[in-house]
């Protein structure tokens, strides 16, 4: 399992994946509660990150997803974390907020 964890102001993400598998999952934990949440499955990482990869009408039912081929998966996992490296997803804090407000994240011992 691969996890690269980029750094915002109030919250850490990260890109979890696993090439043998096809495993993919972007998780955001707030820095300061430790809560967590799988946030795959957030419209706006639907539309930043997903669909320019797997295309308009990808929409994933759960939060970790299973991408079939190493090259579409490799493909995606390049892209999301040059999207996340170059600190666009900062702008997403707000709707973390509000998601992490609605008390369904968790709280985990591992960092994202």
């Amino acid at each position: 399992m691969k996890r690269k964890t980029f750094t915002g102001n109030r919250y850490d993400i990260a890109v979890v994946s696993d090439i043998a598998t096809g495993y993919f999952e972007i998780v955001a934990r707030h820095r300061f509660c430790g809560r967590t949440s799988s946030v795959t499955n957030m419209n706006a990482i639907i539309g930043q990150i997903l669909s320019p990869v797997l295309g308009e009408d990808f929409i994933p039912e759960d939060s970790e997803i299973q991408v079939t081929g190493f090259a579409r998966h490799n493909k995606l996992v390049k892209y999301a974390e040059e999207y996340l490296a170059d600190g666009n997803w900062i702008g997403l804090e707000e709707a973390f907020d509000e998601d992490r407000g609605l008390g369904e994240w968790k709280r985990r011992s591992n960092s994202a």
